[in-house]
C-alpha cells in the first residue's frame, strides 16, 4: 500500500507548522550495480532492484518573531530500503 498525507497545516497568528507522512513503494528501480567491475558502455551498469520502499515524515515550523526576524526549523526522517530483490 502506498500513501502520502501531505501538508497538514496548523496556523496561529504569525506561526505555521506543516507535517507530512508517507509510505511509498516503487518497482523496478534501477540502482547502480554494487560490483563496480561490471561496465556498460564505459560506465557502471544499472540493475533491477525489485521493489523499493520509502517511509518517513517531515515537520516544519515557521514563525515571525518580530518585524525584522523570521525563524524556520525543519526535520525529516527517511527509512528507505529494498523490500524485494530480483535475481540475475
Amino acid at each position: 500500500m502506498t500513501f502520502l498525507v501531505g501538508n497538514a497545516r496548523l496556523t496561529s497568528g504569525t506561526s505555521t507548522i506543516t507535517a507530512s507522512v508517507y509510505d511509498l513503494h516503487r518497482s523496478n528501480v534501477p540502482p547502480l550495480d554494487p560490483d563496480d567491475t561490471h561496465l556498460c558502455n564505459g560506465s557502471r551498469c544499472q540493475i533491477q532492484s525489485g521493489e523499493v520502499q520509502s517511509r518517513g515524515f517531515e515537520l516544519e515550523g515557521k514563525a515571525s518573531l518580530n518585524d525584522n526576524l523570521d525563524s524556520t526549523a525543519a526535520y525529516a526522517y527517511l527509512d528507505k530500503r529494498i523490500s524485494s530483490r530480483t535475481t540475475r
